[in-house]
């Protein structure tokens, strides 16, 4: 049997509902590395960057869900990008579909989560 690929989930905290649906639709599929439920959030700010950078390290790929700017997601994708791992962004308001920084950031944006698991399905998945 094939590993499974683990997917870090980055994205604003308050995303409950996103990082919900990709559990409940994509999870058999994939080990989804959820940070706001793996880490607890009652350590110092230390411990959680640095627990959240082990989690990306041990990562095949991550995902940044961004319906708005967050500091934390926008630390995580050149994280992920400088070990090499693809990013797909997702940004189903497309406000944030030219930004420079993002575009360079990533393999590939994405309006849904669908269109995105879909690519890396068709593409990583064996």
């Amino acid at each position: 049997m094939n590993k499974k690929l683990r997917i870090y989930l980055a994205g604003h905290v308050p995303e409950y509902e996103y990082r919900k649906y990709c559990i409940e639709n994509y999870g058999d599929e994939f080990e989804l590395l959820d940070p706001i439920a793996m880490v607890p959030e009652d350590q110092d700010y230390i411990t959680i960057v640095e627990d959240d950078k082990k989690l990306i390290e041990t990562s095949d790929i991550l995902i940044a869900f961004i319906e708005k700017a967050s500091f934390g997601t926008g630390m995580e994708i050149p994280y992920a990008y400088e070990l090499d791992l693809p990013v797909f962004i997702v940004n189903p308001n497309g406000k944030y579909m030219d930004d420079t920084w993002l575009r360079y950031h990533s393999k590939k944006m994405f309006r849904s989560l669908d269109e995105c698991f879909s690519y890396i399905k068709e593409t990583y998945v064996k």
